[in-house]
């Protein structure tokens, strides 16, 4: 199948949009297909190497005839419309783009072409759609580290060691509230650790004891989550949030919280593989406090929390064998 994914005018750069496109297109080449991506200018992606072609046109008049086109931002779901050289047409939403137009003209643009097949990476995107009344279908893109192994054992530690992802560029990312936490937890706390990771260069830290990672490599990230023993989870505008599922993968603890687009709702169940709270900074302190040293409850959620991406959310391979499906129907 000759599969054409459009990030015209949205473009490819370290984030975790473009890398969900990124390494799906290359498991999709992987099992057999004849993938592409079309772009408007080139590719600023550098945490994975792009393994299928990247072709810079500047009208969709010059896209390449292919079996499906498949619209990956608000900004390209015009030129999907437009395609007359793919057979069917798709939008994957992958987040909630108000930052780029209004809600209910987003809705409406949606609406006004049934001859786009929605396609949303999460629950919270799907209900969206659902209450008006536009019909979609969940396909996820599944994590790229799935064999990893349980590494986390809560025992008494002197340390205790909190994380998350730092954006600052997106208010609704609510990064304030993993620094209010952790500066809470110190004035109460002898010995408290953070550990965040983001594609910013912190030019000063507000607080000592926090390690801060620029444009991390798996490796890294990796490393960062195993040492940590709560990641913080506040963001309100995500389609499926890619860190807490890998830190999951860890058999760590997450708190996040919430909002119908936390993007953790299809993952993360609230006192059972993690926790969930109120949309406030201070709840997601006082759950930690008081469960840290709770350990056999927290080894019991670390276990559910990997089983429950390693069977419900699964592999990118397994996914990607998924979406060919939905591709093909």
């Amino acid at each position: 199948m000759k599969i054409i994914f459009n990030v015209m005018n949205c473009g490819l750069g370290n984030n975790g949009g473009s890398q969900t496109i990124v390494q799906s297109a290359n498991m999709l080449s992987e099992l057999g297909n004849d993938v592409s991506i079309i772009d408007s200018g080139r590719n600023k992606h550098t945490w994975n190497k792009l393994k299928v072609k990247h072709i810079i046109i500047k009208d969709i008049s010059h896209c390449p005839k292919c079996d499906v086109i498949i619209g990956t931002g608000i900004k390209t779901f015009d030129n999907v419309v437009r395609c007359k050289k793919a057979d069917r047409k798709f939008h994957w939403i992958r987040g909630w783009e108000t930052w780029q137009i209004p809600h209910k003209r987003m809705l409406d643009m949606f609406k006004s072409k049934p001859q786009v097949n929605l396609l949303t990476n999460g629950t919270g995107i799907r209900n969206i759609l659902k209450q008006s009344g536009l019909k979609s279908k969940i396909q996820l893109a599944g994590l790229d580290n799935c064999i990893q192994n349980v590494t986390h054992d809560y025992k008494k530690s002197d340390v205790l060691r909190i994380g998350g992802l730092i954006n600052t560029r997106h208010k609704t990312k609510q990064t304030n509230y993993i620094l209010k936490v952790f500066k809470y937890l110190k004035n109460i706390l002898d010995n408290v650790e953070l550990y965040t990771y983001g594609n910013e260069i912190l030019k000063s830290k507000v607080f000592s004891d926090h390690h801060h990672c620029y444009n991390p490599t798996v490796k890294l990230k990796n490393k960062i989550y195993r040492k940590v023993d709560f990641w913080l989870s506040p963001s309100i505008s995500e389609g499926f949030h890619i860190p807490p599922a890998e830190y999951m993968l860890t058999g760590g603890v997450v708190v996040g919280v919430k909002h119908p687009l936390n993007g953790t709702d299809q993952y993360l169940k609230n006192n059972n593989s993690g926790f969930t709270c109120d949309d406030n900074w201070r709840t997601m302190a006082d759950i930690i406090i008081n469960n840290f040293q709770n350990y056999e409850l927290l080894n019991e959620y670390g276990n559910n929390a990997y089983n429950t991406i390693l069977h419900d959310i699964g592999s990118r391979r397994t996914n990607m064998k998924k979406f060919i499906k939905i591709l093909k129907g």
